[in-house]
């Protein structure tokens, strides 16, 4: 800055004082005189500024060669044509090969007895200092505003009790508040009632020392919704005293992670239950995450392993390329499931389950591996019992098919030879009227009848359970094939009747005919043993969504609810009919054959007032 309005420098009169005060000043001095500028006398304070240089006798310009670029010619010039001083404010003033400093000059005319201008007093103050301090912090103060101003943190100054001085704009979009809506109020009438204390032990603890303190709060919006925040804050004290006058608070929402923490600690808490090794790595397999059960499986201890490869700690030397390879997959984006052998911390081997994932970012992007294994020991112990167990079953039921087939062809035709002598006697006894005879021959050929039916339906099961079963599922017409059996069922079931409802009289079925009316049969005959005192059996057809139901219904003594369930297991039989013979498996039978081709054999009973039993099958079309 340039200018002839200042006061200048009181002239120094008196030869001895002028050179003494000349010498010792402070302030750099020297005189210029003549058109050209030309050093008279410089004091040692103007020597320091440019150390080495000869000044006396020669010419600013011979100096500092680049005067005008530097300003200073100007205002030499300028007391030559006004005769007045001229002043610089902050001039930079350097020389090469010398730092540059800042001055405030005073450049005021020297006159000779006539009152012409014949020469310039200068007097020069170092101020770089006070310059380049000032710079900075007029730097910092733009820093600050532009942080303040645009930050989406919002900054707040407030009093020692709290109270708000100043606000950023960002606590519009954190608070809904605007700026001059908070300024004057206490920052405690927003803090959540449950989050006061902890404040307020923070407070104090920034007004006893100088350090910053962080703290995580619930802050109430104009909304009234609590968001969480947390907040920087230190106090700044007074120079002088240590008193402080202000507290500078850095503010920012953190409710999203917050949110996050105690989904993050929930899901923690977790993994802590879950009863297997959970393991969370990041992409190169170091261990962030080793929950109880990891501990338990693998030996090592938590905090012996946070931070370690994972691969050291639970792999083998046999199994080390395989677990690169899995890693390798993982980093490609593809997970891992199977068996491997895992090492325990005492080098012990064990075989695992394990089943490796990638972890992503909100982004979708890979940032860690969580991997859960089970040992399955004790699995592929009872795998192998299991295996042994099957190969001994299979060895029995090949010896139980061997059994039945010899029962079939050394015990079934005896028996047959013999029901068929049985009933040749018997016919000649009723010939002679022996009525005796007739009775002991009816037993002997009821017998051996049963026999003959136990070893049918244990050559059935057999042919079933073992898939050698062989149907042939051709169409017939049910309602003729039902008939016969109920006329034939009739015969030997005197004082019972069996009535054929034909609601849908011309139906076919598909299915083994044999083996169909095998089924009807001993539904029949089962209903006909257990029927009540009207001793009357009820059967009916019907159609039902593309299928041919067939009923059989009774009015007998019914099965116990407890037992319903069981009705089709093989070798179950009812306890409230257990004077019955018979081995329980024809119902077994029954519902295996109707399955076999498509069907079904179904039951619904009630205690004391019969038994219903559905049997279905596919209907043919024709």
């Amino acid at each position: 800055m340039a200018g002839t309005d200042q006061p200048g420098p009181q002239g120094v009169s008196g030869h001895g004082t002028y050179e003494d005060a000349f010498s010792a000043s402070l302030s750099a001095l020297c005189i210029l005189r003549g058109p050209d500028y030309r050093y008279e006398a410089v004091n040692a304070a103007y020597q320091a500024i440019l150390p080495g240089v000869e000044f006396v006798g020669r010419t600013v310009r011979d100096v500092i060669p680049d005067v005008d670029e530097q300003g200073f010619s100007a205002f030499l010039d300028a007391v030559y044509k006004t005769g007045r001083p001229q002043y610089g404010r902050e001039i930079r003033f350097q020389v090469s090969g010398f730092p540059a400093g800042y001055f405030d000059f005073v450049f005021a005319p020297m006159r000779d007895e006539g009152g012409a201008v014949n020469g310039i007093y200068v007097e020069a103050h170092h101020v770089t200092e006070q310059v380049l301090t000032r710079r900075a912090l007029e730097q910092s103060e733009r820093h600050y505003r532009l942080i303040s101003e645009y930050s989406t943190d919002m900054i707040s100054q407030h009093t020692p009790d709290g109270t708000y001085l100043y606000v950023s704009p960002a606590c519009c979009a954190l608070t809904g508040y605007e700026a001059d809506e908070l300024v004057g109020l206490s920052a405690y009438q927003f803090f959540h009632p449950n989050d006061v204390e902890q404040i307020t032990g923070t407070h104090s603890a920034i007004l006893e020392r100088p350090d910053t303190d962080t703290v995580s709060y619930r802050l109430r919006r104009k909304d009234g919704a609590y968001v969480w925040f947390e907040t920087t804050s230190r106090a700044v004290r007074a120079p002088d005293t240590g008193e402080v006058e202000e507290i500078i608070a850095v503010s920012r929402d953190i409710t999203e992670r917050k949110q996050a923490e105690e989904q993050v600690l929930f899901q923690a808490q977790l993994l802590q239950q879950v009863a297997a090794a959970v393991i969370a790595t990041d992409l190169d397999g170091t261990v962030k995450h080793w929950n109880g059960h990891a501990e338990a499986i693998y030996g090592w201890p938590r905090e012996e392993v946070l931070g370690r490869d994972v691969r050291e700690l639970t792999v083998g030397p046999a199994e080390a390329s395989m677990a690169d390879e899995i890693l390798a997959q993982l980093r490609a984006g593809r997970s891992w499931e199977g068996e491997f052998i895992a090492m325990r911390k005492d080098g012990s081997n064990f075989p695992a389950f394990v089943t490796d994932s990638l972890v992503y970012d909100a982004a979708r992007r890979p940032i860690g591996i969580v991997g859960v294994s089970v040992d399955i020991t004790e699995r592929e112990r009872a795998e192998e019992e299991r295996s042994q167990l099957l190969v001994r079953l299979e060895r029995a039921l090949e010896l139980r098919d061997r059994f039945l087939s010899i029962t079939a062809h050394e015990v079934l035709t005896p028996v047959t030879s013999a029901k068929g002598y049985a009933e040749l006697l018997r016919r000649r006894a009723k010939a002679k009227g022996d009525l005796d005879t007739i009775r002991a021959l009816d037993v002997i050929i009821s017998q051996m009848s049963r026999i003959a039916r136990l070893i049918d339906d244990l050559r059935d099961v057999s042919l079933i359970e073992s898939g050698r079963l062989e149907l042939d599922s051709s169409p017939f017409e049910l309602a003729p094939a039902l008939g016969e059996i109920i006329r034939d069922l009739a015969l030997t079931s005197p004082g019972f009747e069996i009535r054929l409802d034909e609601r849908a009289p011309d139906v076919w079925v598909r299915a083994d005919r044999a083996r169909t009316l095998q089924v009807v049969t001993n539904l029949l005959s089962n209903a006909v043993k257990y029927s009540g005192e009207s001793r009357t059996v009820e059967v009916s057809i019907d159609r039902t969504d593309g299928r041919v139901r067939i009923e059989v219904k009774d009015d007998g003594v019914g099965v116990p609810e407890p037992e319903q369930g069981r009705v089709f297991d093989p070798y179950f039989r009812a306890t409230n009919v257990s004077g019955e013979q018979g081995l329980g498996l024809g119902l077994h039978i029954g519902r295996l054959i109707a399955e076999h081709q498509g069907g079904s054999l179904t039951m619904a009973s009630r205690m004391g007032e019969g038994s219903t039993f559905r049997l279905e099958l596919p209907i043919a079309h024709r």
